[in-house]
This record gives C-alpha cells, sequence and structure tokens, in this order.
C-alpha cells in the first residue's frame, strides 16, 4: 500500500524504492529464517513490543493519509526533489516497519520450516542463497510490474480519485492496525 501511495503522489521511483527495500528485507529474512529458525514469535514480550511499533506505525500512516489535506499538483521538479528528499526517511519507515511486523517473519519461518520439512532442495549456503535470490528477483518483478502499470495509467486518474486513493490507503492503515491490536488482544487474553 505504501509503494501504490508513494507512486501515485510522487512517481514511479518513489513508489518502487519501496518496493526494492521491502523486496531486499524478504530476500534477507528468508535467507536467515532458513539457515536458522527463529523462535522469537514465541517470546510474548517480544511480540508485543513488535506488534505495539507496528500498530504506531500504521496508525501514523492512516493519520497522514487521510487528515492531511491533499494538494492537486502536477508533477514537476519540486515534487520529484521532495520524493527524492523523502527517500531516506521513506526507506528507513519501511524498515522500522518490516522489522516491527512479526507477521512477516512468521510467514518466513513457515516458508523455512516448509523447505526444511520436505526436503525441497538440500541444506546449504549455496542452495539457501539461491532461493534468497528467487525471491528477491519474484519480489522486485511483481512490484516492477504493478507500479509500472500504476505509473504508467496515472495520467488517466482525475486528480479527485489520486485523493480518495490516498485516503482509502489511509483507512486500509487503520484497519490493519486494529487487526493487529486485535491478534495481540487475543494472544494474550486467549
Amino acid at each position: 500500500m505504501l509503494s501504490i501511495n508513494r507512486t501515485l503522489k510522487y512517481g514511479f521511483f518513489a513508489g518502487f524504492s519501496v518496493g526494492i527495500t521491502v523486496a531486499i528485507l524478504d530476500s534477507l529474512a528468508c535467507f536467515i529464517l532458513i539457515n536458522c529458525i527463529a523462535v522469537i514469535t514465541q517470546i510474548q514480550s517480544a511480540k508485543f513490543i513488535f506488534y505495539g511499533i507496528n500498530i504506531l506505525l500504521l496508525i501514523f500512516l492512516g493519520w497522514k493519509n487521510v487528515f492531511k489535506k491533499a494538494k492537486n499538483k502536477k508533477m514537476n521538479s519540486d515534487t520529484i526533489n521532495s520524493a527524492n528528499h523523502n527517500l531516506l526517511k521513506t526507506i528507513f519507515m519501511v524498515v522500522v516497519m518490516y522489522f516491527s511486523n512479526i507477521v512477516l517473519f512468521i510467514f518466513w519461518g513457515t516458508i523455512a520450516n516448509t523447505i526444511n520439512s520436505y526436503s525441497f532442495f538440500t541444506p546449504g549456503l549455496e542452495n539457501s542463497i539461491l532461493f534468497s535470490v528467487g525471491v528477491l528477483i519474484g519480489a522486485l518483478s511483481l512490484y516492477f510490474v504493478i507500479l509500472r502499470g500504476l505509473h504508467s495509467n496515472r495520467h488517466k486518474i482525475k486528480p479527485d480519485l489520486s485523493g480518495h486513493l490516498t485516503k482509502a490507503t489511509g483507512y486500509l492503515f487503520f484497519v490493519f492496525a486494529l487487526g493487529l491490536l486485535i491478534n495481540l488482544i487475543r494472544s494474550y487474553f486467549y
């Protein structure tokens, strides 16, 4: 959602930089968890901290997208420079969100367990590197195709629709934050 939002606001590179960051993090998480299955999800205090950080970041992003006044302006050099200026901030936010989202680690842990349990490939550094590179290439390809299509058709999107899509993205951030909060509460009381 963040990559789509950045693509609509600032252009293809701003959105794709989010996709590149996530693809690299996916590849690293895959590599690390295939080689050593993490047990961090079993620690309740760590789970509480990770969920809490992610909930706060999602609420922040939702608030920013829903309640910040949208400026209907065309892409110009100032907008592109603003996106480039915010690139490091965006990458930092993506890294923090990624590492605070325990569900991603559960996902990659499940993939790693499945690979190891069913012996899809023989354990070893070379095979885990190849699998991780495959994850990187697949994720980058997916982000590239989706965001390139969105960017090339962006001029067809009316400014009002773009603002509505940004607000809808903000509401989705709120929904995901609520879902994480419900999962967090459920894990403590059930």
